[in-house]
């Protein structure tokens, strides 16, 4: 699809406003694979579907990453990426502290209620 995108007679007046879309979403899926854990990750969300080993797989979006024309839409995508990221620092730090402490904050929650019903039943009497 990259290849007839770039050789068709509607790529003339696609270049002109830079707007390559198959090929600037192949390169933005080249982008996020750099070892074979990031394809099976990829595979799991149904991004990519393939035959190809995740070692195979790997190794043909870095090939025809390195010869694809990028698009305004590839550059959209990053400017994107990059926003989400400075925009959202301390949600990501709040959420990557929960995922990790999850399990020693129902202990404490656990806690703290069994001490809450505690001094109800006390203030009660």
């Amino acid at each position: 699809m990259a290849a007839l995108e770039a050789t068709s007679s509607g790529a003339a007046a696609s270049y002109v406003y830079g707007d390559f879309v198959v090929s600037s979403y192949l390169s933005a899926l080249a982008m996020l694979m750099d070892r074979e854990e990031d394809v099976q990750q990829l595979r799991g969300h149904r991004v990519v579907l393939s035959t190809f080993s995740n070692t195979q797989t790997l190794d043909l979006f870095k090939r025809i990453g390195q010869h694809l024309s990028l698009g305004s839409r590839y550059f959209v995508v990053l400017e994107q990426i990059e926003a989400y990221r400075r925009n959202r620092p301390a949600r990501t730090m709040v959420y990557k502290f929960l995922y990790k402490h999850i399990k020693a904050i129902s202990v404490i929650l656990s806690i703290v209620s069994v001490f809450v019903g505690i001094f109800k039943a006390l203030r009660g009497r």
